[in-house]
């Protein structure tokens, strides 16, 4: 989630259910949690965490970017705290002893200025340049020449359920494929891709995944996606507002991709590029057609529209400079107390890193993104460390690496886990758990999304004690026992939404795609996302030390339970 607005897309279905689904303890006295775990429970406190995020979002860490001497700063930070309080390390081996770390080798590309796309149609050639209407991803790209002919595959979306296929009659094997972002109707509300069984299915996210794989399967070399201004992950990139917050003369971070090699090469990729659409028109020029009249087609009729452009060829010139890095993950472990249980795991989990700071000197602190996260790890591992009764299954405790480039550290875990993946029985996520609502952005996105205004009432009360929870559909007692805790014990306004496929954009999806139960907790968004503005004073201690009890008590009810999270297809 680099810059992209993915945490308001997340907003937008969770107010569409809100007037409907919300479950509140207000009306009910709470009760007090049982002795064998109140030690731990009363040790987390919003004052506490308020220290690490201080610490982790400090001008001087420099918005910790992946494989910056700022995470590495926090990483650490992160692993000498553990130290101190006896977790035990569950990264990799070093000169014959476990560490806390999990290293990652990446691939860090940064683009040159020499990238272009150049449209040959029929017997005119044009060459557009990169950074105006050709924009590269170094996640799927090396340097190099690629060159095919073109095939408009519509929104590359194969979906016969629903009686949709941008595949279907056209052959792709061999050629560059023409896509545009978003779903087909925008934002039509009989569109089916609107319906809210299959928001989670066609979030911008899960789109791409699905979109890429279908696409390579397919036969085709590389996809050039449409930069349109609502519907896709590039719109708007690195449009950030720096404001009054400049820092000082801080060390450079040019603007740079990351991938992990050891992922590629298990999975397979495709390259992926994003152009404008003045390139567009010009690809589908030979056809009689302009952008905007090919995908109105399909919007207006809800039925593909694509075709094979047999006399276009597009060559796409990657001028990058690669070289290699190394991150990683912060990995502590409390083993379990039952002979036999503490062979399996509740994972906690946050990302450490954020998106670092501009060239000309802006920090992005990252407190609330996602330091509040972090220091809710942290709380957490003191909590069941000073609790005398440990829980019967083991705790795994895990900072990510690269989450705000694609969720990079914990893709690396759920496919390189360190202990076996079968035996981990959830995934307990925290990012973004530090803040309040406010009036305006939930009015905002009432309005933002159809249909939902009339019926969504916003109250102070509920925009400052609003928390989402995404989680697997796939296990029902996972949100019975985190709304069942919420209810008994904390008192938030705690809405959940469980979904069957990707459930927002962070690192417990990549756990959930593993048939993993996963929830991922989140307590708003704000303008701040992605801003040097989200600093530690616009935190509410109180709301993020509720949020951690709330995943202290049900990471111990889900450890103790002699029964593991059901897994239902």
């Amino acid at each position: 989630m680099k810059t992209n607005r993915i945490r308001f897309l997340i907003a937008l279905v969770v107010i569409s259910f809100i007037s409907t689904a919300l479950v509140s303890a207000e009306q009910e006295e709470l009760k007090p949690v049982a002795e064998s775990i109140k030690v731990g429970y009363e040790s987390i406190t919003g004052a506490d965490a308020i220290n690490y995020i201080t610490f982790l979002s400090a001008d001087e860490l420099e918005g910790r970017d992946t494989a910056s001497n700022g995470l590495r700063i926090a990483r650490n930070y992160v692993a000498s705290l553990y130290k101190i309080w006896g977790i035990v390390p569950a990264g990799d081996v070093i000169n014959g002893q476990k560490s806390y770390s999990q290293a990652i080798q990446f691939v860090i590309t940064q683009p040159g200025p020499g990238s272009w796309i150049e449209v040959q149609s029929g017997a005119s050639t044009r060459r557009f340049l990169s950074n105006v209407d050709l924009f590269i991803g170094g996640r799927t790209v090396s340097p190099g020449l690629i060159e095919a002919p073109v095939v408009f595959a519509g929104y590359g979306i194969s979906a016969e359920d629903l009686g949709y296929d941008d595949l279907q009659g056209v052959d792709l094997k061999g050629k560059i494929a023409l896509v545009v972002s978003g779903t087909p109707g925008g934002d039509r509300e009989d569109s089916p891709f609107n319906d809210p069984k299959n928001r989670n299915r066609f979030s911008w996210r899960a789109r791409f995944r699905v979109m890429s794989e279908t696409l390579k399967q397919a036969g085709a070399v590389a996809v050039v996606q449409v930069r349109t201004e609502s519907g896709s992950p590039m719109a708007g990139m690195f449009e950030r507002q720096a404001g009054p917050y400049k820092q000082g003369n801080r060390i450079p971070q040019p603007d740079r991709d990351m991938a992990i090699p050891a992922l590629i090469s298990k999975s397979g990729s495709i390259p992926m590029f994003n152009i404008s659409e003045q390139v567009a028109d010009f690809v589908l020029s030979s056809a009689g057609r302009t952008f905007a009249e090919a995908k109105e087609a399909i919007d207006s009729s809800l039925k593909p529209n694509s075709m094979a452009l047999s006399d276009t060829v597009v060559r796409i010139n990657v001028d990058a400079y690669q070289r290699s890095d190394t991150s990683g993950n912060v990995i502590g472990i409390i083993e379990g107390s039952d002979p036999e249980l503490k062979n399996e795991y509740v994972l906690i989990g946050a990302h450490l890193d954020h998106v670092g700071m501009t060239e000309d000197g802006y920090v992005f602190n990252g407190a609330d993104d996602n330091a509040s996260g972090s220091a809710g790890v942290l709380e957490l591992a003191q909590a069941f460390m000073l609790n005398p009764v440990k829980p019967k299954r083991s705790i795994i405790f895990a900072h990510w690496t690269g989450e705000e480039k694609g969720l990079l550290g914990s893709k690396y875990y759920a496919e390189f886990p360190t202990v076996p993946r079968d035996k981990i029985v959830v995934c307990l996520n925290m990012d973004m758990i530090s803040r309040d609502w406010t009036m305006d952005v939930l009015e905002r996105m009432a309005r933002r999304m159809p249909g939902v205004a009339g019926s969504l009432k916003p109250t102070p009360e509920i925009a400052k004690k609003l928390l989402t929870v995404s989680l697997s559909a796939q296990s029902p007692d996972l949100n019975t026992a985190i709304l069942k805790m919420n209810t008994d014990h904390i008192g938030l306004f705690c809405f959940t939404r469980p979904g069957r496929e990707q459930m927002g954009g962070s690192d417990h999806v990549p756990f959930h795609q593993k048939n993993i139960p996963a929830a991922f907790f989140f307590s708003a968004s704000h303008d701040d996302y992605h801003q040097p503005s989200d600093t530690v004073e616009k935190l509410n201690a109180d709301k993020m030390e509720k949020i951690i009890r709330l995943i202290y008590l049900v990471a111990f009810e889900i450890a103790n339970n002699p029964e593991r999270l059901a897994w239902n297809e």
